[in-house]
């Protein structure tokens, strides 16, 4: 309810629960994030570990029987099997429990 000069009169009681509404929203809002940084977290490790598997796989291989290949096919072969790694790491996952 407004009162002379513009102000408005607010109750203790209305204003300690307003604080309270507010601040069980947060908390909810923090879980959330908690969440998703949980996530976000395993899926940048995912990635990486996909990255650096396909990396030593393919230059085991590209030292071993593709020697032969000259310099272009040989990072031509890494650059697919980065980005099929990739691909690979960015399929949805569970996360562990």
């Amino acid at each position: 309810m407004w009162g002379r000069l513009g102000l408005a009169l607010i109750a203790l009681e209305h204003l300690e629960l307003m604080a309270r509404l507010n601040r069980d929203r947060l908390e909810g809002e923090v879980e959330q994030a908690r969440t998703i940084v949980v996530w976000e977290a395993a899926r940048v490790v995912r990635e990486e570990h996909f990255r650096q598997l396909a990396q030593e796989s393919t230059q085991a291989i590209l030292q071993g029987r593709l020697s032969h290949l000259d310099p272009a096919d040989r990072e031509q072969i890494l650059r697919f099997t980065s980005g099929l790694a990739q691909r690979f790491a960015r399929q949805p996952s569970e996360p562990d429990p």
